[in-house]
């Protein structure tokens, strides 16, 4: 590329970068599937890290954790059974067979 046309494309890009709009918030819709409290302590920072940038969420939560800007949530914790204080050796023996497990997730 010649130097001309270099420097004219840097021309253009220099004025009309700025006067394009870098981004707007989103709205984010969540759904948690699983009412895992590990799931949700993942899910719910990145979700706060979401609304502190100021986008919209909307979220639908057994574990629902307060009310703040750009936030809504709706609690589905009487849909879902939830997966607390579960013994760590009856888990092993119940969900440690990945076969077991597949059939569990299939419905068989």
């Amino acid at each position: 590329m010649s130097t001309m046309v270099s420097l004219s494309l840097y021309l253009w890009l220099s004025v009309v970068l700025p006067t394009i709009p870098v981004g707007e918030a989103a709205r984010i819709l969540e759904v948690e599937t699983t009412a895992g409290k590990s799931h949700w302590n993942f899910m719910s920072s990145v979700l706060r890290s979401l609304t502190d940038a100021g986008n919209t969420v909307t979220v639908f939560t057994p574990f629902p954790d307060g009310d703040r800007a750009n936030y809504t949530e709706v609690d589905t914790s009487g849909d879902y059974p939830l997966k607390l204080d579960m013994d760590v050796m009856q888990t092993i023996r119940e969900y440690g067979d990945p076969f077991v497990l597949m059939n569990i997730l299939s419905g068989d």
